[in-house]
């Protein structure tokens, strides 16, 4: 039998990260193998340490991410478990967006807990979804009736030019960037061109 895999899907707002991740994880199921969804709790800690550095709580950053991560820990052995079986973790985000998010509030915070974030549980392969403004702008209108501020899409562009740096840098081993501009079936087929080669030829039986 042969380990499985830990596949972690980036991408900022409109990008189509919850479809490809659906379809995603159907396609593995199809193949024959074992899929354990984890999504990755950044949300709270980003709240958290945005009301922190507005002095709403009586924690320091430090805290709140060293308690984030051992939450992350309490999971780990569930998600070793399953790879050891030949099953697929599959990730709603996980370190390069610790890195981004946080990074619009302080750099070396982002820095930090993103380099605390990947020592916990690497991942295998990082698939991070890009696609133009355009494009994104239209789905966040398709999908809520409006496409949001100006403010709100110019700050999605920077998060995206953000990604995009970090995989260009080479400093993330697995990191891909994968166009995403396409329907719904083409970002499927070039994700699966990434993660087929990594699944050892053949599913978990």
């Amino acid at each position: 039998m042969n380990p499985g895999i830990s596949i972690t899907v980036e991408g900022v707002d409109g990008v189509g990260k919850s479809t490809a991740i659906a379809a995603l994880r159907r396609r593995l199921w199809w193949a024959g193998h074992v899929v354990s969804l984890c999504p990755y709790p950044g949300a709270r800690l980003r709240r958290d340490l945005a009301l922190e550095k507005a002095g709403g709580l009586d924690h320091t950053w430090q805290e709140l991410a060293l308690r984030h991560v051992a939450e992350m820990l309490a999971h780990r052995p569930g998600e070793d478990q399953h790879q050891v079986n030949g099953g697929i973790v599959l990730r709603d985000r996980y370190s390069l967006s610790t890195l981004v998010y946080q990074g619009e509030v302080d750099d070396s915070r982002g820095q930090w807990l993103s380099s605390l974030v990947s020592a916990v549980n690497p991942s295998t392969i990082t698939l991070v979804l890009d696609a133009p403004d355009e494009v994104r702008e239209a789905r966040i209108l398709a999908r809520e009736g409006h496409g949001g501020d100006t403010g709100k899409a110019e700050r999605l562009g920077m998060l995206a030019l953000e990604y995009r740096f970090l995989v260009d840098s080479g400093r993330y081993p697995g990191a891909v960037l994968v166009d995403a501009s396409g329907t719904r079936e083409e970002t499927l087929e070039r994700c699966w061109a990434h993660v087929e080669p990594l699944l050892g030829g053949g599913a978990a039986q």
